[in-house]
């Protein structure tokens, strides 16, 4: 595991997603496009890149360099070289989580493993609370990076099955107007299995009154103060109060059992309310 030298604002926090996204829904001929192709490209050498050279090899002014950078939610394009070489090494995570003898093997125990494990370490009891927490509020709103929403995108649509709307904020959304709006019958749930993204948003929820849940492994006691209940994906103590780069079956499937788990309850708890 690495720990981050630097630091994040919530719109900079997945900077490979958010070129990716260009790279996915612009059109081959549009400036964005070219930008994010070229500099994913470029990822391994991205530090020894001028501002120039980008411009010269898209065809595209300098201006509209800026212009992607701030999109990015970066102030220039050296402090986006800055985090992207940060990013960049989160690729080593990638290989390490696969590259060992027996992957389907280990991958099929770590899951049974971590399965039992969020299992003994949420109680019925403390899903039932979130559920009953989820059916009072007025607003919801689930708070996720973008690279790691799949799980709650999937919930918003379930929970919209029986009746409740809710909202899906990422590092992509800028308008910070309906967080402000958030009021104490209002209830905002935060997705962070490593802990990272909580870190990174903490300054958002400073001034939002709305109830707050966690949902993450990472024990941190400085994470947890800013929630009224923190929901355990693991019983292991682990504690980091730092970005640390990580990938392991908690990081990448736990978010998916925990709101299928979350679901199921609810479901089971208000069945006799839900109009199908």
């Amino acid at each position: 595991m690495k720990k981050s030298e630097y630091s994040y604002n919530r719109h900079q926090f997945n900077t490979l997603t958010s070129l990716l996204s260009y790279l996915n829904t612009n059109d081959e001929d549009q400036t964005y496009f070219l930008l994010a192709k070229y500099l994913l490209e470029h990822m391994d050498t991205i530090e020894k890149l001028s501002i120039y050279k980008v411009a010269k090899d898209c065809f595209v002014s300098r201006s509209s360099i800026h212009r992607f950078v701030h999109l990015l939610g970066f102030d220039s394009f050296s402090v986006f070289k800055k985090n992207a070489r940060e990013a960049r090494e989160h690729f080593h995570r990638f290989i390490d989580y696969v590259d060992y003898d027996d992957f389907a093997n280990g991958l099929s125990n770590a899951l049974k493993a971590m399965t039992e494990d969020i299992n003994k370490s949420i109680s019925t009891l403390e899903m039932r609370n979130v559920c009953a927490k989820i059916h009072h509020a007025e607003n919801i709103i689930l708070f996720m990076s973008e690279a790691s929403s799949s799980a709650v995108k999937q919930f918003q649509q379930e929970m919209l099955c029986v009746g409740k709307v809710i909202r899906v904020i990422t590092d992509y959304a800028q308008d910070t107007k309906l967080l402000e709006s958030l009021g104490e019958n209002d209830l905002m749930i935060t997705g962070s299995a490593s802990g990272n993204y909580a870190h990174v948003i903490a300054p958002d929820l400073e001034s939002i009154k709305a109830r707050k849940v966690l949902v993450t492994y990472n024990h941190s006691r400085k994470l947890a103060k800013s929630y009224e209940s923190v929901c355990y994906l693991s019983r292991s103590e682990q504690s980091n109060d730092v970005i640390i780069s990580q990938r392991n079956v908690y990081t990448r499937y736990g978010m998916t059992y925990f709101f299928d788990l979350l679901f199921h309850h609810y479901v089971s708890m208000y069945r006799d309310e839900i109009k199908i």
